[in-house]
């Protein structure tokens, strides 16, 4: 399965989508691994402190790089595919214009 992620060109929002996430027990511990974005979550208490971590960095990672405007150059250089859509809203009582979205995809 491939990990999505989808930016608003406008506003730098983002969503992401089936995250693939590798969970290996250690001798002293949980580490959690986002191979796509190069990010580890570590824990040695227990797997779900593990994937909390993870959560945290994964958080910082996207601060990151949204505030310093370098997400799409990182995510390029780790290997993932990027085109660009257009979608508009299909309300037709809120008819705005169309949105740009960034479409990154990692498998």
């Amino acid at each position: 399965m491939a990990t999505v992620i989808k930016i608003n060109e406008q506003n730098n929002e983002l969503a992401l989508s089936d995250i693939d996430i590798t969970m290996d027990e250690q001798e002293k511990g949980w580490i959690a691994y986002c191979a796509g974005l190069k990010v580890i979550g570590y824990s040695n208490e227990s797997k779900q402190d593990a994937l909390e971590d993870l959560k945290h960095a994964l958080e910082g990672f996207f601060k990151i790089h949204l505030a310093e405007k370098t997400l799409k150059k990182a995510l390029l250089e780790f290997g993932w595919t990027s085109k660009i859509v257009e979608e508009t809203n299909g309300s037709k009582e809120n008819s705005s214009k169309p949105q740009l979205f960034n479409i990154f995809v990692y498998s």
